[in-house]
């Protein structure tokens, strides 16, 4: 059975605290009032104290606010030269700016606090901001970085016994695992989480960390066991009166029952979460609950609902921007379309993936950047904060004061030349990709229009045909009916060949190519390809000579190593001449084993070989034989031979025949 969409809710929220607050056992929404009648125009340590908890308490009601009341707690802290509020400030900047989704300032402003704190020494703090860090860049796909800080918060957290600190670091890290691809680790991770958070009793991270238990489950197709925890996080989250939480976690109970073929209970308990996202105005629940109903819809062929919701959801993924969901629907749109042999619109939604898939490469591309700028500012400004507080201090001697003052100039130079090399660097890199872009797109326009062209060729010569023989059939001869018929089996042969290798080649863009390899007797699968392929050479008298050893195995994907014959024999017997012979011959070269195709047909010269296995190339301008076609076949045969570990190359001369060459490794890499 096909898989949905999984669609994982995460509450992840900054843990980060302040130690030196005197406020920290006020309850916030009962305090805040009492607070701000108690700030005074007094430049006090309390003062500070009272500005960073207001702007910690507008975190996610008013980014506007959280930023007005962090400023004056830093130019109050600033002017008072007091480090721990200073570093408060900042750690208050960089929440607020989180929330506003401005990744940039958040993490310049998460840097310049944790140098704070590293300088005063508080552990505490510093392994909170060092967490909040690794959620950040977690949210920017950085996921190798993410983890890299947030196994620097968790030892601090187990130097100094921090319970909560260490549970959350081990929840971090299991979604980390997750992202990166490797399950066991990640179960292992979250499974230390839990019992973390239930023995503090923390119900809130207890029914996330179920939930994102039954997601790991699920990618490891255990779907029973997946549906148990989400049952298990639905009850809490319904304990918490948390619906957001309970939203997701029925659309995932949903998913897990599709994978077990319970279809009336998959659609109830996504209906469930549609009515619930819907109640609590969550648009990322509603286009990913409408994405699963109409992958539900289009694996049961009930063609005319996918499609209903497949509109109805794509225009609210567009709304909010979320590309790695527009990237599902416009791969279902082609797929959709595909089906129903509108190739046309299959084609524009392949095309549209194509740019969303760009699109998020170049985000992804824009976050190292924008972390390369974050690390030469932060360090820029930790510098000029290290030349004021040097000449502030005034140098006993003016030899030492020169000394320093061209030292850290020298270090100012060097930061100014690093980055403005840095920032060289990334445009020319912007600039390459994006050339590479554009020529990617461009040679696919002019493949889909070549491949286009063939189709309403072969279209084209069967419909004349077809009309001739409708209108004028009791009127013709009968040796006249038969070449007409002939020539429309050889349009709808062609027509088929062209219309194969056009949807191998598709699923292989829009799926990538899935390799699955076996031990393989290559004779086997040749006498079986030449098999299928007998009314071909029975048409033109050929004889196709399997010339290999019986004991030759080789290690890789079978329908991909079957695709590979076949193309190569099919263009064979194309090109070939009548009564001829094709021969498949194979040997062990080193780790290898090496197959040639040799036929006896024209040839190619040598201005035409290097035009083969491109898709950018019109393979009707090769050669000068009749029988031509889009070339696809060998662009498919180059890409899955490439894809086996092995590669292709062709010996060939006008008038005498080619002979193409390919190597498979004989063993597991």
């Amino acid at each position: 059975m096909n898989k949905t969409k999984h669609y994982l809710h995460k509450s992840y929220f900054f843990f980060a605290f302040m130690a030196i607050s005197t406020f920290a056992s006020v309850s916030a929404e009962h305090a805040i009032d009492s607070i701000k009648a108690e700030l005074t125009s007094e430049k006090s340590i309390e003062n500070v104290k009272r500005l960073n908890f207001i702007s910690e308490y507008y975190w996610g009601i008013s980014i506007d606010s959280s930023l007005l009341y962090a400023e004056k707690a830093l130019k109050l802290a600033e002017a008072l030269d007091f480090e721990e509020g200073i570093a408060s400030a900042y750690l208050h900047f960089g929440g607020s700016y989180f929330y506003q989704s401005n990744y940039y300032s958040a993490l310049k402003s998460f840097k310049l606090s944790l140098a704070l704190w590293q300088k005063v020494g508080d552990k505490k703090n510093e392994a909170a901001i060092l967490s909040n860090i690794s959620m950040i860049y977690m949210t920017i796909g950085l996921y190798e970085k993410a983890l890299d800080y947030n196994l620097k918060s968790q030892k601090i957290c187990e130097e100094i016994n921090d319970a909560g600190g260490i549970a959350t670091a081990h929840y971090i890290n299991a979604s980390l695992f997750d992202n990166l691809n490797n399950e066991e680790k990640a179960l292992s991770e979250a499974f230390i989480a839990l019992d973390l958070f239930r023995k503090q009793n923390d119900l809130r991270y207890v029914q996330s960390q179920l939930n994102n238990i039954g997601s790991i489950y699920e990618k490891q197709n255990k779907d029973s066991l997946a549906l148990s925890y989400y049952k298990k996080s639905l009850d809490m989250a319904d304990r918490l009166n948390n619906k957001l939480s309970y939203a997701y976690a029925m659309g995932n109970i949903g998913s897990a029952f599709y994978q077990l073929n319970i279809i009336d209970s998959a659609f109830y308990y996504i209906f469930k979460s549609l009515e619930m996202s819907k109640r609590v105005k969550s648009k990322d629940g509603l286009a990913k609950m409408l994405h699963q109903l109409a992958f539900i819809h289009f694996n049961l062929n009930h063609f005319d609902s996918a499609y209903y919701y497949l509109n109805k959801g794509y225009d609210i993924a567009y709304e909010i921007l979320d590309r790695d969901l527009m990237l599902s629907f416009n791969e279902l749109f082609s797929k959709y379309y595909i089906t129903l042999n509108d190739f046309e619109k299959a084609y524009y939604y392949q095309k549209e993936y194509s740019i969303t898939k760009d699109s998020i490469h170049a985000e992804k591309t824009k976050n190292k950047i924008t972390d390369y700028q974050v690390e030469i500012e932060t360090a820029q400004i930790k510098a000029e904060k290290d030349i004021q507080e040097l000449l502030a201090k005034k140098s006993l001697t003016q030899r030492n004061f020169s000394v320093l003052i061209s030292f850290l100039v020298l270090v100012l130079a060097v930061l100014f030349y690093s980055r403005y090399t840095i920032k060289k660097r990334t445009n020319k890199l912007l600039k390459s990709k994006n050339e590479e872009l554009q020529t990617a797109n461009t040679t696919k326009d002019k493949f889909f229009a070549i491949i286009s062209h063939d189709l309403k060729n072969q279209l084209t010569a069967f419909q004349t045909i077809s009309s001739v023989l409708a209108e004028n059939f009791r009127s013709l001869a009968e040796e006249k009916k038969h070449h007409l018929i002939l020539r429309i089996n050889t349009a709808a042969n062609s027509l088929y060949a062209v219309l194969e290798n056009l949807l191998t080649w598709s699923s292989a863009q829009l799926k990538g190519v899935e390799f699955n390899p076996s031990e393989i007797s290559v004779k086997m699968l040749c006498e079986k390809t030449i098999d299928e392929l007998k009314l071909n050479t029975d048409k033109k008298n050929m004889m196709v000579n399997c010339e290999i050893e019986e004991d030759l195995m080789v290690f890789t994907d079978e329908n991909m190593l079957k695709t590979v014959i076949r193309n190569l024999c099919n263009n064979a017997i194309k090109f070939g001449p009548e009564d001829s012979l094709i021969r498949i011959c194979g040997e062990v070269i080193g780790e290898y084993a090496r197959f040639s195709v040799i036929d006896q047909g024209p040839g190619i010269s040598k201005s035409d070989l290097e035009k083969l296995f491109r898709i950018d190339v019109n393979h009707k301008e090769i050669g000068s034989s009749k029988e031509k076609g889009s070339g696809l076949g060998l662009v498919i045969t180059n890409e899955f031979i490439t894809r086996m570990g092995g590669e292709i190359k062709v010996e060939s001369k006008p008038g005498v025949g080619s002979k193409f060459k390919f190597t498979i490794p004989l063993k597991p890499g």
